[in-house]
């Protein structure tokens, strides 16, 4: 029988929203098939705490790296795929993941509001 290979042993993910929820759980699979993954999150709080999941599971820590950033804005979202390719040698899956929502009537939210949730959940910017 020959040995176990895991899945993604090799590869590099991108994956937005990666400190919590759903992001995190890909994080933590994308992790356990051996893939090295770059996350991208809003909350400092969540990165902490995803880190200290992670480290608690064993993963290797040179496999993951957290970075707080605002993926409504096309700048940063670009430096972290130029990142992805520059340090952990390629860019093989992109899990944009991030969103957002708005919790009150329609005719309450304003413009910037309605701009920035369509910047996240439409446009793919996370």
């Amino acid at each position: 029988m020959g040995s176990f290979q895991p899945r993604l042993a090799g590869k590099t993910a991108l994956v937005t929203g990666a400190a919590s929820g759903i992001g995190l759980a890909v994080t933590e699979l994308f992790l356990s098939e051996g893939a090295k993954v770059l996350g991208i999150d809003f909350s400092d709080k969540n990165i902490e705490s995803a880190r200290s999941a992670l480290q608690s599971q064993n993963f290797d820590s040179s496999s993951y790296t957290f970075h707080n950033a605002d993926v409504a804005e096309e700048e940063p979202v670009i430096a972290f795929v130029e990142k992805c390719v520059k340090e952990l040698g390629g860019l093989d899956i992109a899990v944009l993941n991030a969103g957002i929502g708005i919790i009150k009537p329609i005719s309450e939210t304003t413009v910037e509001e309605y701009d920035r949730l369509m910047r996240i959940n439409a446009r793919g910017r996370q």
